[in-house]
């Protein structure tokens, strides 16, 4: 498929996350995140302490985050560029998540924030200051050009594969892993937004965290963000891209003997 030259960053991504076992993963993490995020809002609502915008806030959020992972999931595979615009604005349901768990304050100030007061503060790169180097400017900014503005790079997923690049065909997964990548993510910060009020708290964040680890030691795909120099995580990478690079080439040709537009 790449006729023998080294593949790129890109392409090792498109493979990776073809891999079968990595699917399953991704679905099962959704699968969990989506009734964390549902339980989260049951609880916060029920309960009798506490300060009352804070947990509503904290429900909006989470019911936010679930109607974005539902969407993107009805989208794919066959609408990547809608699913991928969706994807973008979960990106920042995520910066939100954090803030609402990194200080109560915080919470309370989007709550009752105003326009002008969101465009002050607000905005995805106000995010990313107050949090530091926690978020990556360029992931988000790819996430716009993927889906999130009408760019030639995005509107082209709209063409699907092709003759001349056919494992496009793969991007679909890519965006699934992009999904998970970014809704554990959430539902961790949003564990952590929950008042202490609300008697199911540890509970909820155990399970966030435990649907977090069980994702990464599953999915191949998730060692793209959690190498960091680890022979042994280096290794098993480069054994699922293998396999990924088999798996994207067979519906690759399966694709190329169906139907062409």
């Amino acid at each position: 498929m790449n006729d023998g030259k080294p593949i790129d960053n890109r392409q090792q991504l498109l493979a990776v996350c073809m891999v079968p076992r990595g699917v399953e993963a991704r679905d099962d993490a959704l699968d969990r995140c989506l009734t964390l995020l549902d339980d989260i809002r049951s609880a916060v609502l029920a309960a009798q302490g506490g300060d009352k915008r804070v947990l509503f806030a904290v429900s909006l959020v989470a019911e936010g985050a679930s109607a974005l992972v539902t969407g993107v999931r009805t989208l794919l595979p066959d609408n990547v560029y809608a699913a991928s615009a969706l994807v973008r604005q979960l990106v920042e349901v995520e910066y939100l998540a954090w803030a609402c768990g990194y200080d109560e304050a915080e919470t309370l100030d989007w709550i009752s924030s105003d326009r002008d007061t969101r465009r002050r503060r607000w905005q995805p790169r106000h995010l990313r200051q107050r949090a530091g180097d926690r978020f990556d400017a360029d992931d988000y900014s790819d996430h716009c050009e993927a889906g999130g503005h009408p760019t030639p790079v995005g509107i082209m997923t709209l063409n699907g594969p092709t003759i001349s690049q056919p494992e496009l065909i793969g991007m679909a997964g890519v965006q699934s892993y992009e999904l998970v990548l970014h809704t554990v993510a959430t539902c961790d910060y949003l564990s952590h937004a929950i008042p202490e009020a609300v008697s199911q708290a540890k509970d909820l964040r155990d399970r966030a965290h435990a649907i977090g680890a069980d994702w990464r030691t599953n999915d191949p795909a998730a060692l793209f963000t959690t190498t960091g120099g680890d022979a042994d995580q280096e290794a098993t990478l480069l054994v699922a891209i293998a396999e990924g690079i088999v798996e994207l080439t067979e519906r690759a040709a399966e694709w190329r003997g169906g139907e062409l537009c």
